[in-house]
């Protein structure tokens, strides 16, 4: 594997080499970003005679390459061309038909390339596995005007480079993964061998694969001595100048400091071994400073102990090309060197272990678990598991095997059940009242209870712990959606009743989670889990209810350390501001943005506030957050006002809690004045359940504000609680109607009225208004029909949604608001002038004759918003799928519906310029095309060519045109009036054509629609590219995990997979009780036909021999495997030694059938085969080894016996 890593990155070397002799340039380098999305020059090819320096080996800062200019590189792939001394730049497109032309280049990116001496530049992006990995540079110390021909082998070259590096990239991950199968092999080998696993040899080998100095591990004693193992260096923990353990006796994950570590810990999550390590600094003031890496080992239900592993932690030592700037200011200014620059950085703990560590980690752990319970070492501790706690019920540990064992059986009879997860709601409030005792008497009447209601249905009740309890809901195969869910709502029967407590009537509620099988799992842990996800989902909704639970429930954060994980990202500035506009419907001008919470996790990427805001709702996190938020916003204004937008507001949402802190006020005006901006530029958000908390305290902060000239909106207006009274003394600005009322607002008679009824409070208030959720034209022109007073007169109204722009971030809405008052207006017309709606629906034509311009009209805007969603739409699809079929189909179907059109088809050409439609979206009642061929004898000598320079054709009718007869013929036989082509281009090849028909009557082709489905049919070419770039990396990747289970010379696997099935149908069989036979074959007297014919026709030999064995073995299950040199092996699982004797001779004769002559055998005159068998049905009393031993003894008295027979191990 070492030499094919060492080949690929000789051939990545020779190719960059090669790009560099073939454009005759000073330097071509493959640029890597990395995961601070700084990057690192690691393959560079220098011209002997350049006039430039050396970059290989150096970083450039994340500011060097910013976020807006990564974005284009990997969703556009633009190739960026740059010449200095002229001052321009071509920004080119893969398989752009034709080049576009010089525009004027960045002053800034100009003096950038002037100081490193580069006179043009070409920067390529590399895409690995849909993410930006890198970028292709190319510099030369002269201008350079660059031709099509070497652009175009460019493009060839930088494919080859692409995939060689992720040829690179799979070698070491396969490298990696061979590394972890030999470790693991290696524990299960000790954990199956003997009765009692030697845990210091474990965790020596534990330690010495992954590279640490030493390492312990500590398993808990729940009912004697807890036991504790080491090797190696132990490095003690040390929290200020105190060192952890103290004493000699003393255990070190016994300790407080021990748990306070756990906490501040470094998390990172595996979910697909369902595991999590933790990373830690152990001596920060030792020389080298150590990290830990700790994994938990878990059993069951509870922490076992933990694996710790300790490494020194050694500085990194980044070489920059110049000192990197450290504050924004900096990062706005050109660095005045790029000479190299040395920093000593400190690593973090859990940067000093790769992620494929951890996951080795995790794995070694997982397979110590798996070893631990099949030896039952823990027998001792399951015994104490099972007794019954206070309330007599059946406890945790008795009801998870319960549910084991459920689960095995449902699966297998297709039952269906539902599992319960139920906890009381402010049950510490009677703990802390009425005492613990009581707490424990309440229990046991809340149990005896629920076992009352449940005797009538049969279900099964358990106590988690604390104030938790499980249920189980059996045989419901009978019963529908509707019976099953009052089973489970019957269950909040229980508590309607008041609970008598030492001579209190308490009133005691619960929040129910529901998961069933196999809907929300098949295994028990899984069912718990999503039970009490739903569970903690239904006490969000308000306590006592309950929630059934679907996969949206589930947050990919933690909650255990999510607290840790917000304070770190608030320090490391991980959050930030999206900004969604407002709009006012009359004057099209953009008033307000609101300000967007976002978390870049360094984790799970950018999520939104629904992942992290209920939590931190609940902590006074929310607090802290809310001011971050503000001054954010505020300054992000700020910055806005300086470059002339002095009439924007920016709208903040404001927390409950937030909101009522005495010093909120005090806080909005230093923050006003921090930032230096006016209080009419910030706008307050808040809830109507925020308003009704404190009536009188509301009242005070809402008049303070407006005393200083903050606005304050009401958000979510008809959600919540507030009486139109409350709201009428309240001193507010804006109402905003939720998203729910504008939905349906053009269908629904209930939420018509709603909608009208805000308004009209709005205006007899004088209320400004903001409509959110406005995702289309029918809702805007819904909204807009009543906003007007019967006397003609328009309130203030706002528009916020999709329909108008997505959350953007600050760039963006900058870039947004620039060209928004560069228009001076969105909507350039009066809404009075539009067409009503009723037209725009029928008719995809844009107003012409009299009418004003369509560049004019809320219509322009309307459809060139449309036009924007559907590109981004199909960019996103395919960027996200390699599905060519879901992505052809989703395109044209998206198309037909914007056009309004009768049919859209995708035309693939075959060689001979006949065509098929691959894909199609037709209304009725015109015919399909789909799979039909087409033959235009014209195409080939009049079309062609024409298409492949990027021709479009639009016509509006047919009869009218000057087309050749024969294609109007075509044309008419396919019902079509008027059509629109586009050529899609793959690799500068026509690859087909993404075609419009209109068949009903003739049609205008409007110039935007001809550059949506220009800009559609290049992402189809995109697509086209990326699905084939997929499947060579996927035929690499086979390749790859063909080497590494399979013999190279006779393509049967290799003695290493044979023992990963042996293990794997060890393991079953062993659960089955079914018997494991193997078939030992050797070729009889090999060496000397080897030494006779020579090797190439032994090599020959060996791959015949190897067919004839394959073919004798045909069941699914059957392995037929290398042993080594001249020996086979051939796993039977499931088959008894009589019948592995049928496969045996089979396979004697198949080899004897080959007639490969052996002349000098002492045997026959052609090559036979000897063969031992073996068989056993495995158990703890046998071992896999012994079963080898059966086989290779019987082998060997085959032998004895003179050669060309079968043995089996009783002989």
């Amino acid at each position: 594997m070492k030499k094919l890593i060492q080949s690929v990155s000789q051939r990545i070397q020779e190719t960059v080499q090669e790009i560099s002799e073939f454009l005759e340039v000073d330097r071509v380098a493959v640029y890597q970003f990395l995961e601070d999305k700084s990057g690192e020059v690691i393959v560079e090819s220098l011209a002997q005679n350049a006039n430039l320096v050396s970059l290989l080996g150096l970083r450039f800062p994340a500011s060097d390459i910013p976020e807006v200019a990564r974005k284009r590189f990997l969703e556009e792939q633009v190739r960026v061309l740059v010449d200095v001394p002229s001052q321009q730049q071509i920004q080119r497109r893969p398989n752009q038909p034709t080049a576009n032309a010089y525009v004027s280049s960045s002053h800034c990116h100009l003096k950038y390339l002037k100081q490193l001496g580069i006179e043009a530049s070409l920067t390529y992006p590399i895409i690995i596995q849909e993410e930006l990995w890198g970028l292709l540079l190319i510099h030369d110390s002269r201008s350079h005007c660059w031709q099509k021909g070497e652009l175009t082998m460019l493009e060839l070259l930088g494919e080859r480079l692409t995939l060689l590096l992720t040829t690179e990239i799979l070698s070491h991950y396969q490298q990696a993964l061979l590394h972890r199968e030999q470790t693991l092999k290696k524990i299960r080998s000790l954990l199956q061998n003997t009765a009692n696993p030697p845990l210091n040899k474990l965790l020596e080998v534990a330690v010495k694969s992954l590279g640490g100095c030493g390492g312990r591990i500590y398993l808990q004693g729940l009912r004697g001595k807890s036991e504790v193992y080491q090797f190696g260096k132990q490095v003690p923990l040390r929290r200020s100048e105190k060192v952890i353990p103290s004493q000699a006796g003393d255990i070190l994950e016994e300790s407080q400091e021990w748990q306070k570590c756990l906490l501040e810990a470094d998390q990172m999550s595996f979910p697909d071994v369902g595991m999590s390590v933790l990373a830690y600094e152990l001596d920060a003031k030792a020389s080298p400073p150590y990290s830990a890496l700790i994994i938990p080992l878990m059993a069951t239900s509870y922490r076992e102990g933990y694996l710790t592993i300790f490494r020194e932690n050694e500085p990194e030592t980044i070489w920059w090309a110049g000192r990197p700037p450290k504050s924004t200011l900096e990062m706005r200014q050109l660095r005045p060197s790029f000479s190299p620059w040395q920093e000593i950085k400190k690593k973090a703990a859990i940067e000093s272990w790769t992620t494929e560590e951890m996951k080795l980690g995790s794995a070694i752990a997982q397979t110590w678990q798996e070893g631990f319970q099949q030896q039952n070492l823990n027998q001792d501790i399951i015994w104490k598991t099972h007794n019954r706690s206070l309330i007599e019920l059946p406890n945790r540990q008795d009801f998870t095997e319960k549910l084991k064992s459920l689960t095995t059986e449902a699966t297998e009879k297709q039952d269906l059940f539902a599992v319960i997860f139920l906890d009381l709601d402010r049950f510490q409030q009677v703990n802390n009242t009425l005492g613990h005792n009581a707490g424990d008497e309440l229990l046991k009447l809340v149990s005896k209870r629920l076992q009352n209601h449940l005797s009538e249905i049969e279900g099964l009740l358990a106590h988690w712990h604390g104030d938790k309890f499980v249920i189980l809901l059996q045989n419901l195969n009978h019963l529908n959606s509707a019976e099953i869910e009052n089973l489970v709502r019957e269950i909040g029967m229980s508590f309607q009743e008041p609970f008598s407590l030492l001579g209190h009537e308490i009133y005691v509620k619960g929040s129910w989670g529901v998961a069933i099988s196999p809907y929300d799992g098949t295994d028990a842990e899984t069912l718990l889990m999503n039970a009490e996800t739903a569970m903690y989902s239904a006490k969000e909704q308000g306590r006592n209810c309950y929630q059934v639970y679907s996969p949206s429930l589930r947050s990919p954060l933690n909650p255990l350390t999510l607290e840790t994980e917000i304070r770190n990202s608030l320090q490391n500035e991980d959050f930030c501001l999206y900004y969604q506009p407002q709009v006012d419907l009359e004057t099209g001008k953009v008033t307000a943005v609101e300000a967007l919470i976002r978390w870049q996790h360094p984790e799970q990427g950018l999520l939104s506030p629904q992942h992290f805001i209920p939590f931190v709702e609940e902590s006074d996190l929310i607090c802290e957050i809310g001011h971050w938020v503000l001054k954010k916003a505020c300054q992000q204004l700020a910055q806005w006002r300086e470059n002339g937008l002095t009439e924007l507001r920016v709208a903040i949402n404001i927390s409950a809690r937030q909101f009522q802190q005495t010093h909120f006020v005090n806080v909005i005006q230093q923050v006003l004045e921090e930032t230096n901006v006016p209080a009419a530029g910030l706008e307050i958000e808040i809830t109507e359940t925020t308003v009704a908390q404190n009536v009188d305290l509301t009242y005070w902060t809402l008049q303070k504000l407006q005393e200083m000239g903050v606005s304050v909106a009401l958000d979510d207006f008809g959600m919540g609680y507030s009486s139109l009274n409350a709201i009428k003394s309240f001193p507010l600005n804006t109402l905003k109607i939720d998203r729910t009322f504008i939905k349906e607002i053009k269908t629904s008679v209930i939420d018509t009225a709603i909608v009208n009824s805000v308004i009209a409070l709005a205006q007899g208030l004088n209320l400004r208004l903001v409509a959110e959720g406005m995702e289309n034209l029918h809702q805007l022109d819904a909204l807009r029909s009543m906003c007007i007073n019967t006397d003609g007169a328009k309130s203030s109204q706002e528009v916020q949604g999709y329909f108008i722009s997505h959350p953007l971030s600050a760039d963006e809405m900058t870039e947004f608001l620039f060209n928004s008052a560069i228009e001076n207006s969105i909507f350039d017309l009066q809404i009075g002038q539009i067409s009503n709606s009723e037209n725009m629906e029928n008719s995809p034509q844009l107003p012409s004759g009299d009418s004003k311009a369509p560049s004019s009209s809320l219509q322009q805007l309307f459809t060139q918003t449309r036009r924007e969603q559907l590109i981004a739409e199909i960019s996103q699809q395919v960027h996200a799928s390699l599905d060519l079929e879901e992505i052809f189909q989703v395109t044209v179907k998206e198309i037909q519906e914007f056009l309004e059109t009768d049919r859209v088809i995708l035309y693939q050409f075959q060689e001979d310029w006949s065509g098929t439609i691959v894909t199609e979206s037709v209304i009725e009642p015109w015919d399909s095309l789909l799979d039909q061929t087409i033959e235009d004898p014209c195409f080939e000598t009049k079309s062609a060519p024409l298409y492949k320079n990027g021709r479009v054709l639009a016509i509006e009718d047919i009869e009218a045109s000057q087309m050749t007869l024969c294609y109007k013929e075509m044309l008419r036989s396919l019902q079509v009036r008027a059509n629109l082509v586009i050529p899609i281009l793959h690799q500068e090849q026509l690859w087909g054509l993404l075609i419009a028909h209109h068949c009903r009557d003739v049609r205008l082709w409007h110039p935007n629609e001809i550059t949506l489905l220009t800009q559609l049919a290049t992402q189809v070419g995109v697509a086209i590219h990326q699905a084939e770039l997929y499947q060579q990396l996927q035929q690499a990747n086979k390749k790859l995990e063909e080497l590494a289970i399979k013999d190279g010379l006779t393509q049967l696997y290799n003695r290493r997979w044979f023992d990963e099935m042996l293990d794997h149908h060890w393991q079953r069989l062993q659960r089955e009780q079914k018997p494991l036979s193997l078939i030992l074959c050797d070729i009889d007297e090999f060496k000397v036909f080897n030494d006779h014919y020579g090797h190439q026709w032994g090599d020959d030999c060996l791959r015949q021999v190897a067919q004839a064995l394959r073919s004798v073995a045909y069941r699914v299950d059957d392995c037929v495997a290398r042993y080594g040199g001249e020996e086979f092996a051939i796993i039977l699982p499931g088959t008894p030694k009589e019948k592995a004797f049928v496969v045996a001779e089979r396979a004697r004769k198949a080899v004897a059938d080959l007639n490969l002559s052996h002349e000098k055998s002492s045997v026959k005159s052609y090559v036979t085969l000897s063969l031992g068998i073996g068989c056993v049905i495995p158990s703890e009393n046998h071992s896999r080894k012994e079963l080898i031993r059966d086989a290779d003894q019987a082998l060997y008295e085959a032998k004895l016996q003179g050669r060309d027979r079968i043995c089996d191990s009783a002989a």
